[in-house]
């Protein structure tokens, strides 16, 4: 390991992130012409010696908006194909397409990345909730808004787990689940439309509130946004749109 690489592990033990990211900029400087795959291979063994910190704690969100100053959005995208595929997902998963963007959901969205996979969305972002004047006044209003929209939350991850159990069988752990704070069901999608700047799709999800079964229709859209200072974010929306469209309906195959 060069001296370059042992500091950035060094730093990587004291969980300062914006110092992480710093130390590893200069080394993907120096990789993006010649020999990226090794830049790559460092952020597997980052992922191998803290797993949970470097993807659910956002030193790879900090990395890749300072990253995307430097290199293309195909060679972010080819990033997070190498790492996902390589250091995190099970072998029946894959990654079909990633973006900067927004993920529209019932009253809240989640901005920063989307990944998706042929079993979930997954989401490293900010995630935002919108409450009504109302209950956002009433304490106790806003107690029960609160559990009931942890209970779908509940629902939204019982649905990806679900799809990942039947993919992967006796392979599947809940560690498939630590992979990004963020995650969202793909199957058992209906109303899928691809409009000229997003995809939408509605699902209906049972969930258990108080003791009783209850189901709700949700609404979701993806919608992809370019990396700052783009220039050919028009083609590679089209192409967003159509894998996304693609992939949402082969889902329920």
């Amino acid at each position: 390991m060069n001296d370059s690489n042992q500091n950035v592990f060094a730093i990587f033990k004291t969980h300062r992130i914006k110092k992480i990211v710093k130390a590893l900029i200069p080394i993907l400087v120096e990789k993006r012409n010649s020999n990226i795959t090794e830049f790559y291979d460092l952020l597997g063994e980052l992922i191998k010696e803290d797993f949970e910190f470097f993807l659910n704690r956002k030193v790879y969100f900090y990395l890749k908006k300072d990253a995307a100053k430097i290199v293309s959005a195909t060679t972010l995208s080819e990033m997070d194909r190498y790492i996902l595929e390589n250091f995190c997902f099970n072998p029946e998963e894959k990654l079909i397409t990633s973006t900067r963007g927004v993920f529209v959901r019932p009253k809240g969205k989640l901005t920063g990345y989307l990944y998706l996979t042929n079993f979930r969305l997954i989401g490293d972002g900010v995630l935002s909730e919108k409450q009504s004047s109302t209950v956002t006044s009433h304490s106790a209003l806003r107690a029960l808004v609160k559990g009931a929209v942890g209970a779908v939350k509940d629902a939204q991850v019982a649905a990806v787990r679900k799809a990942l159990k039947i993919s992967m069988g006796d392979k599947f752990s809940d560690k498939a689940l630590k992979i990004f704070p963020h995650h969202f069901p793909i199957t058992n999608a209906y109303n899928i439309k691809k409009g000229n700047k997003n995809v939408s799709y509605t699902m209906t999800l049972e969930y258990e509130d108080k003791g009783r079964m209850k189901s709700k229709v949700m609404n979701f859209k993806i919608v992809p946004k370019s990396e700052k200072g783009e220039t050919n974010f028009g083609q590679r929306l089209g192409e967003n749109l159509n894998k996304i469209e693609e992939t949402l309906l082969k889902a329920q195959s």
